[in-house]
């Protein structure tokens, strides 16, 4: 089980006490980092030590490791025998200390384990398993290694290797920086000896760490072992979703022993990032802009109904196979029209704003409920092919500028960036108004139709309906009766 150390950089002895004591019992041991201090006092570092509950690391790092003890080498070596008088549970030295000093600490202070740590702070190394081997001498028990991950595909890479090494070797491994986060939440998950957190956001010490409440309360890390499967949303940003925090209480209240987490990945890079996470405990996806419709090669099957829409918006591994499926077009429907009867719903007029993979979606789940259907882009030569492949009308966003577009519903679909195209909109009142963006609530598109006078639906509405039946596909109920809670509290949520 990976212990969750709290990560301490200890300036002064009084502050480090207030976030040990910050730290509560949210922490299972500490990692006290001793070279944040210009002298080291045995005398002080005692009270602190016994300040800890649970496990202790102490850490004295050298500049060239990215510490910063500020004296020879010489002198934190005598510097680092002192300290294990103190008997800390661990020691973290650098893996290309002497040996010899390492020989002498081992047998002078055997209840001590010793961890070798090495840090690349320019990428990630191809052959991983020789940058390990090269760490790797007795009188060493465990081993960390910590690269700069320049990609989502460095940091999987390294997530692989990590587990894949966990039944061999006592090994700590993560990804730095923003792009290697998702390595210290699924810490857990790969069978890491240690997870490591700030107490505050200000605290960090390392590039891309987390603080102990974010894993603790969102991500739920005491809940996760090594049998826990992965769930993650890929896009491109995905910084604004909320999914995270929502799929993550619902994996709790539904006693799921899963995880929720986001990769931003880009364009180029979406055909690897299946490949690593085919070999990884990914058990499915939600996929935002750009590659609803760009992920649709590259899974093994695609559902008839997201087939038909263009667009896969979710990804369940079912016997070793990636299949796509589409929830955007009857969530979205459902947010619009709650349990409307198909009659009366004949013929009424709906305005789509976009064209890419959730507008398709969209578009076909309301041509199926009898809706006619106007599709609206700036691109008028691709709104028009798009509206002939779905056999729906299409026309210039100038069209509702004129005043002269009557509809009954309008949805949405451009990105917050893109919606100042919209200035002017002539919005019909009395007409229902949905935007699927829920960051912000009231969006641009929103404020004007609430001035018209409209029944506006905020994006939320359309975000829970698609994300119960996601949960649905991937946990594999016959229905959405299991998921009442979970509405709930994502309507709860939003509310707030």
């Amino acid at each position: 089980m990976s212990k969750l150390m709290a990560v301490i950089p200890v300036t002064d002895i009084h502050n480090a006490k207030i976030k040990i004591a910050d730290a509560g019992q949210l922490a299972d041991g500490f990692e006290l980092r001793l070279d944040f201090l210009s002298e080291i006092n045995i005398h002080e570092i005692r009270v602190l030590r016994e300040a800890c509950h649970g496990a202790v690391i102490f850490t004295l790092r050298k500049k060239a490791q990215g510490g910063f003890y500020r004296h020879a080498e010489k002198h934190r070596l005598r510097d680092i025998e002192h300290l294990c008088e103190l008997k800390p549970d661990y020691f973290d030295i650098e893996y290309d200390i002497e040996p010899n000093f390492v020989d002498h600490i081992h047998h002078k202070f055997p209840d001590i384990q010793l961890i070798a740590s090495r840090h690349d702070f320019a990428g990630t190394p191809e052959n991983l398993a020789a940058f390990l081997e090269e760490m790797q001498q007795a009188g060493f028990s465990q081993y960390k290694i910590a690269c700069q991950a320049n990609s989502i595909i460095d940091a999987l890479r390294l997530m692989r290797f990590v587990r894949h090494m966990r039944d061999s070797v006592a090994l700590t491994g993560i990804s730095m920086g923003a792009l290697g986060e998702s390595s210290r939440i699924l810490s857990p998950v790969l069978g890491n000896q240690f997870t490591y957190a700030s107490v505050h956001e200000a605290d960090a010490v390392a590039p891309g760490q987390l603080t102990l409440a974010e894993l603790v309360n969102t991500y739920q890390v005491k809940r996760l072992n090594t049998q826990s499967v992965i769930y993650a949303l890929l896009g491109d940003p995905v910084a604004h979703s909320v999914g995270h925090i929502l799929h993550n209480q619902a994996f709790c209240m539904l006693a799921c022993n899963a995880i929720y987490i986001k990769l931003p990945v880009p364009a180029s890079e979406l055909p690897h990032v299946l490949t690593h996470c085919r070999v990884l405990p990914f058990a499915g996806f939600s996929v935002t802009m750009p590659h609803k419709q760009a992920i649709m090669p590259i899974v093994d099957e695609v559902g008839p109904y997201a087939r038909a829409m263009g667009a896969v918006n979710t990804v369940v591994m079912r016997e070793k196979k990636w299949l796509g499926y589409n929830t955007d077009g009857p969530g979205a429907l459902h947010a619009l029209l709650g349990d409307a009867h198909f009659s009366a719903l004949e013929n009424k007029h709906l305005v789509i704003i976009g064209c890419g993979g959730a507008a398709r979606a969209i578009t076909h789940s309301a041509l199926e409920r009898g809706l006619r259907v106007t599709l609206l882009h700036r691109n008028l030569a691709k709104v028009l092919q798009v509206a002939s492949e779905l056999g729906c009308e299409a026309g210039d966003i100038d069209l509702i500028k004129q005043g002269n577009l009557s509809f009954s519903f309008l949805i949405n679909t451009l990105p917050l960036h893109a919606q100042t195209a919209l200035a002017g909109c002539v919005f019909s009142p009395g007409a229902v108004v949905m935007d699927i963006v829920y960051v912000p609530r009231d969006t641009f598109v929103l404020q004007q139709a609430y001035a018209a006078q409209c029944v506006c639906i905020p994006g939320y509405h359309m975000f829970i309906e698609q994300a119960l039946l996601q949960l649905k596909l991937w946990l594999g109920f016959a229905t959405l009766q299991p998921l009442h809670g979970v509405a709930e509290m994502m309507r709860h949520y939003f509310a707030e």
